[in-house]
């Protein structure tokens, strides 16, 4: 979180949403119009707070592929890797991710 704000990217070209729950997500989900979430860029941590659901679940299941990044401290994690190659699905090393360029237009 801030990361965006932190270089003075704001919201007129895109809205930037914080979400920290698979719930979360699915509130937001439901207040979209169906345009809104085709042109939707996700980015998603592994882990969503205390949900057993992860960013992966989000990503596969909610017609988020090919427009998604999983960014996550188990980068390493074989199983990570797996199911992030098996679904074309960007890999980003959480502790990268303040210095790598990200984008997404």
């Amino acid at each position: 979180k801030g990361r965006f704000e932190k270089f003075g990217i704001s919201g007129d070209r895109f809205q930037i949403v914080h979400l920290f729950s698979f719930e979360d997500f699915e509130d937001w989900r439901r207040r979209q119009m169906p345009d809104a979430l085709k042109t939707s860029f996700l980015l998603s941590d592994l882990e969503l707070g205390d949900s057993e659901r992860t960013g992966l679940t989000i990503i596969e299941e909610s017609g988020f592929l090919g427009r998604a990044m999983l960014i996550t401290n188990a980068f390493d994690a074989e199983h990570v890797i797996a199911s992030c190659r098996r679904l074309s699905i960007p890999l980003l090393p959480k502790p990268d991710l303040l210095t790598t360029p990200i984008s997404i237009f």
